[in-house]
């Protein structure tokens, strides 16, 4: 949740094997994402997981997301902050 906007953007990062968020920190994504998206669009939020939930009809299960974040149950790192949370 965002006072002005509402909501605010959170990305959730699968990277490819052999990659870690050492290889591919978050400021990395972060300032990729402000040289090609509007600035409303670049998240505030990143969080790195292995994979993706899925549905049984192989769409990604938003919910098991929001239920996660709601939990703290994965560490995220705040952009305004800058800092893992």
């Amino acid at each position: 949740p965002d006072d002005t906007r509402g909501e605010e953007v959170k990305a959730y990062v699968v990277l490819r094997d052999g990659h870690t968020a050492d290889v591919v920190p978050p400021r990395l994504l972060l300032d990729s994402c402000a040289q090609k998206l509007a600035r409303f669009k670049v998240p505030r939020y990143i969080t790195y997981r292995d994979a993706l939930p899925m549905t049984a009809s192989g769409k990604i299960a938003k919910h098991i997301l929001l239920n996660e974040d709601k939990l703290k149950a994965t560490e995220t790192f705040d952009a305004v902050e800058n800092r893992w949370s």
